[in-house]
């Protein structure tokens, strides 16, 4: 073969040559953490870090979607892009942290988002993401009713899910919230001594079982929260039920046969409380190793069945709370003062269901009526209280159980 020849051969043996390819298009990308925000009652910041995900530096900014400037966004450790709005430059793989504000001006759960705008430095545009806020801003933690089939309707408060409901069947007896702040759920006793959890309350397994309609009323350890929440079930007889793990009690009352006893107290350091019986007369019981709470005097109507709540004033030291009658008479115990205002009354009529004080503001708080009506009390007129909240009304008797925290 002729050396020409050859030389072609092996030319045409030889690879192609390659193409040149231009260089990629710089990537742009950032990612929040949390992709979402949800600020809970009473909660008025939380954090938000923003993380270039990209191969190149990118600028962002971020901007509140919302009315009312409810939404306030600041500069944690972000150094801002210099178009007034929070936000910053951020090599690949590089973070910062912006400061979510709530400023609520309204009442109700809300949803809204924070707008973050990413590109290429300095403007950072041409990208967007979307952070989705929720928003919960009540005018209380929990003030709830329980109707008499289980239902649990919100007081101008954050609406909670989960809990039993006995359609048709009027057998649910008493509630008892977490005591949190934000109420992250509670219990329904039905008369049967069932304990029943709604929203996050852990589940229980040791309530009693009576088989009949003898339980009158829950109440939890002050220590209970959403993973642990100890409590006592009272039956009508006066036997006090520990469940969730709680200890068992020393009591000084007992009536077997005789379905006389009505609510009782847990004191706020857990070591005891009282049993309410029918005629008024408050009964101390005590908790594990404790010494009972000392007798106390209180309101009483010998042979009258008339006694229907009680409850402690949570800002008094030594004890003090009031009674319920069931005409809606209030009656003070212990170191409580007689109160100024004591709301309504209604002679002769059994209509009065539970008392409750408003734990943001002592000495006062709310008489529930059998219809579900809420009416405030106070220990000076003219109370912070009034006029009450929002709440279910039914034209039957079919509140049954007023729970507040």
């Amino acid at each position: 073969m002729r050396k020409g020849a050859s030389l072609l051969v092996a030319a045409l043996a030889l690879p192609p040559l390659l193409t040149p390819v231009p260089a990629a298009a710089a990537a742009y990308s950032i990612s929040a953490s949390p992709s979402s925000l949800v600020f809970l009652q009473g909660e008025s910041t939380h954090d938000l870090t923003i993380t270039n995900t990209g191969t190149a530096t990118v600028s962002f900014n971020a901007n509140p979607i919302a009315p009312f400037n409810e939404i306030g966004l600041s500069n944690k450790t972000c150094s801002g892009i210099g178009t007034g709005a929070p936000g910053g430059t951020l090599g690949a793989g590089q973070s910062c942290i912006l400061a979510v504000g709530f400023n609520p001006t309204q009442l109700g759960a809300q949803h809204w988002q924070i707008q973050l705008t990413y590109g290429p430095p300095p403007d950072g545009t041409g990208n967007q993401l979307a952070v989705p806020l929720t928003l919960y801003h009540y005018a209380f933690y929990g003030l709830y009713t329980l109707d008499a089939y289980g239902g649990i309707h919100p007081n101008g408060c954050q609406p909670l899910s989960g809990g039993p409901y006995w359609r048709g069947w009027r057998i649910a007896r008493a509630l008892a919230l977490i005591p949190t702040q934000q109420v992250p759920g509670g219990y329904v006793l039905d008369g049967l001594g069932g304990v029943h959890p709604f929203g996050n309350a852990p589940a229980v397994s040791d309530w009693p079982r009576f088989g009949w309609d003898i339980a009158r009323d829950i109440k939890l350890m002050p220590t209970a929260n959403s993973s642990d929440a100890p409590g006592y079930v009272l039956d009508g007889w006066g036997g006090v039920h520990p469940f969730g793990g709680a200890a068992p009690v020393r009591q000084t009352a007992y009536w077997p046969q005789f379905d006389i006893a009505k609510k009782m107290v847990i004191l706020p350091d857990g070591s005891g409380g009282y049993v309410l019986d029918g005629f008024g007369g408050l009964h101390p019981f005590s908790i594990g190793s404790s010494l009972p709470p000392p007798p106390m005097a209180s309101a009483y109507w010998p042979g009258m069945n008339l006694a229907r709540d009680v409850e402690l004033n949570p800002g008094l030291s030594p004890i003090g709370g009031v009674t319920l009658d069931a005409w809606g008479g209030v009656h003070p115990f212990g170191s409580q003062p007689a109160l100024a205002a004591p709301g309504p009354f209604w002679p002769y009529r059994d209509v009065a269901r539970a008392i409750r004080f408003d734990d943001a503001n002592a000495n006062e708080g709310w008489i529930m009526d059998a219809y579900g009506g809420l009416h405030a009390f106070a220990q000076t007129p003219g109370s912070a209280t009034s006029p009450a909240p929002p709440y279910p009304y039914w034209g039957a008797p079919l509140a049954v159980d007023l729970a507040a925290f």
